[in-house]
């Protein structure tokens, strides 16, 4: 077995470790001493923070943050102001628009758009070039042995002259 995980540590010092997982961290301590000495620090931890009970601050901070609310002014904003920030926005969504617009219109092709779909023979060879009929597996475990092949071949591939 290699060395027990530190959550299990923490959750054997915690009593919260399931029974059969218990009985093998249990029995790996008993043969390694790195293990031993990591659950005994744990456990030591453990037991200092039990024992520490925390000063709470015996004020309320509530009252203080509402009596500052209360004395901050209240800041009323005039019509032209509340206005002028609903026209930049009006202003900025107008000439987002436009910017489309104008992007749209100045990219259109000149020339004739090419008419029907590649032909099937030509998209076999480009879905088999780009290994694309991997992704059509509905295995997950299928796609990574598919992957790792991939990577496995692309090794090979560089190795060679």
């Amino acid at each position: 077995m290699r060395h027990v995980r530190q959550t299990d540590l923490i959750k054997m010092v915690a009593n919260e470790l399931a029974d059969s997982r218990r009985a093998l961290v249990e029995r790996h301590l008993a043969e390694c001493p790195t293990c031993q000495g990591r659950y005994e620090q744990q456990e030591r931890l453990w037991r200092a923070l039990g024992q520490w009970t925390p000063d709470f601050a015996g004020r309320d901070l509530l009252p203080g943050i509402e009596r500052k609310l209360d004395a901050a002014p209240t800041i009323l904003r005039p019509l032209w102001s509340t206005l002028a920030r609903i026209c930049r926005v009006a202003a900025a969504i107008v000439i987002g628009v436009g910017a489309g617009y104008g992007a749209a219109w100045s990219s259109s092709p000149d020339q004739p758009v090419p008419s029907g779909v590649a032909s099937a023979e030509v998209e076999e060879s480009a879905v088999g070039a780009l290994r694309l009929h991997y992704f059509e597996d509905v295995s997950p475990a299928g796609l990574y042995v598919a992957l790792e092949a991939i990577a496995y071949d692309a090794g090979a591939a560089e190795g060679q002259p």
